[in-house]
């Protein structure tokens, strides 16, 4: 399940959030991880979730030069570290928000050295994560 949370959400009521979520067995999806201000620069937090069963997304255009830098930085930490499963484009209207990706896979492609990685973000994640059995990882 897709989780998306108010751009200041605070730690507790992620924790709570998706705690329900994952007692109920579900498999929850961080949506673009890299705007929740007050959880950037949690690498700890993130590896955290992340063993606990949940996955992350990010949005490729925060990858970009333009932009807040602090999110954009945030976001590249989380590929440098290998914290991101799937990217993702926000793309929820076209006429508001189009699907800009093109300067966020150059970056990729021109900074993330481990290609194996990269494949399995933009494609393989996906992929395996239809077809997953219960309790296995996918990163």
């Amino acid at each position: 399940i897709l989780v998306e949370f108010d751009e200041d959400v605070q730690q507790d009521s992620v924790d709570d959030c998706l705690s329900n979520l994952l007692d109920a067995k579900f498999i929850p999806i961080l949506a673009h991880w890299e705007r929740y201000v007050n959880l950037h620069n949690r690498l700890d937090y993130i590896r955290k979730l992340r063993q606990l069963g949940c996955l992350v997304q990010v949005n490729v255009y925060s990858l970009e030069e333009y932009g807040d830098k602090s999110i954009r930085d945030w976001a590249r930490s989380l590929i440098d570290q290998k914290l991101a499963d799937f990217l993702g484009t926000d793309c929820h209207k076209t006429w508001f928000r189009p699907p800009s990706i093109q300067q966020g896979m150059a970056w990729l492609k021109e900074y993330c050295r481990d290609r194996e990685y990269l494949d399995a973000i933009i494609f393989k994640n996906a992929d395996e994560l239809l077809i997953r059995k219960e309790g296995e990882h996918i990163c």
